[in-house]
């Protein structure tokens, strides 16, 4: 866990690990990444305690509805109209399947994990696609890594720890 936490230094570094912090908290969008940690392992225990009785599947099936319909009433609220999402859904209906396939099996894959390791392992362990996604940002979207591949290799060492 030392070893995680001191990863994230790096997210904004600075000369010293105090100063890397004190960047973090400065930074909105470091402040949202850890919001949404938090939120996540929230997330990951109530996933955790109704999947013990309920099927992986009905149960993803059942989140994802709940999270599309806030997410559309929210940016309805937020001054989004239903023309902007249809839109996009007939400009980027392609992406749209495959980030959809790609994230509800790998939702599904993670419940199912839990049956196995439990959450305080599966979960961690399932960060470790930071590697590829850091390949593909690299490779897809030019995407400068630098010194971030020592702060994922860090959380790798640290997420072989919890295991």
């Amino acid at each position: 866990a030392v070893l995680m936490i001191y990863g994230v230094s790096f997210l904004k570094k600075g000369e010293n690990v105090v100063v890397s912090y004190a960047n973090i908290i400065k930074s909105k969008g470091a402040v949202a990444m850890i919001v949404s940690s938090l939120l996540m392992a929230i997330g990951r225990i109530i996933d955790r305690k109704f999947t013990i009785s309920l099927s992986p599947l009905g149960y993803s099936v059942g989140i994802y509805l709940v999270i599309s319909t806030y997410i559309l009433v929210y940016g309805i609220a937020s001054g989004s109209r239903i023309s902007d999402y249809t839109n996009l859904i007939k400009q980027k209906w392609l992406y749209l399947i495959l980030g959809g396939i790609c994230n509800a099996y790998s939702y599904v894959a993670l419940l199912k994990a839990f049956n196995y390791f439990g959450v305080s392992v599966a979960e961690p362990l399932s960060m470790l696609s930071v590697f590829v996604t850091m390949f593909f940002a690299k490779i897809f979207l030019r995407e400068r890594i630098g010194v971030r591949l020592l702060a994922a290799v860090l959380l790798f060492v640290g997420s072989i720890l919890i295991y």
